[in-house]
């Protein structure tokens, strides 16, 4: 069969005061704790004072473990400032008829985040609450499923590579513990066990080895948290490395 498929394809521009992105693009929100691959789908940012704020609606697309690519139709807003010295973020997301149209299954997500940086260092702590809805499933079977409907996330950076300046470089760490009702398309490159929920982390580095050229070499270590099928792996270990050339 012929045909193209974009993977991206968007606009970008100011509409009245607001920043608009609208198309096929990717999608980031929850500090990618919730939802970081493509959409097709429109947000729209807009600052009143040292608050900003986002709105974002589409079609969730690609989660990456399941067998579709209608992951079905959201709607979020999310809230981030600088608070006391801290910089803090809080969202929410309604995604509707998840994994095919009129499945009926629902899941609202809401999460709030704080960060501080100490010179060099930055760390970053996230909670995030999932309400799962399926026809004919009660609340404790998806629990169980999904390994919880809650959960929270653990960032601290060390400096970091810029691709501007050779010779730079950082070092990372994560750590996850959420339940499957708490994300959509996770960010991490660690397998997320579809919506089973995981918990582990990530450690890492990156350096910039040339202008404009930055190796990076991280390590995850996760499992699942809720009921898996017997031929299902729990637990998964793997080694990431990327080079990332920019012009």
């Amino acid at each position: 069969e012929d045909g193209t498929t974009f993977q991206r394809a968007y606009v970008e521009g100011k509409l009245g005061g607001a920043n608009v992105v609208a198309g096929r693009y990717n999608a980031y929100f929850g500090d990618g704790y919730v939802y970081d691959t493509r959409a097709d789908a429109v947000e729209a940012s807009y600052k009143f004072g040292n608050v900003k704020a986002t709105a974002f609606y589409g079609k969730a697309t690609d989660a990456g473990y399941m067998a579709t690519d209608d992951m079905g139709d959201y709607k979020a807003i999310e809230l981030s400032t600088e608070l006391a010295g801290l910089d803090v973020m809080a969202g929410y997301a309604d995604f509707t008829d998840m994994l095919n149209t009129g499945s009926g299954i629902d899941n609202a997500i809401w999460w709030a985040q704080v960060g501080k940086s100490f010179g060099d260092v930055s760390v970053k702590a996230t909670y995030l609450k999932g309400d799962m809805e399926a026809p004919g499933v009660d609340k404790k079977a998806i629990k169980e499923y999904t390994g919880d409907d809650d959960g929270y996330a653990f960032a601290v950076n060390y400096k970091g590579a810029k691709a501007s300046e050779p010779g730079t470089w950082g070092l990372f760490a994560n750590y996850w513990n959420q339940g499957g009702q708490t994300y959509v398309a996770h960010t991490t490159d660690a397998n997320w066990f579809n919506y089973h929920g995981f918990k582990g982390y990530g450690i890492g580095a990156n350096y910039t080895l040339a202008q404009n050229i930055v190796a990076t070499v991280v390590y995850y270590d996760t499992e699942a948290k809720g009921v898996v099928a017997a031929d299902e792996a729990r637990e998964d270990e793997i080694l990431w490395t990327e080079v990332v050339f920019t012009f």
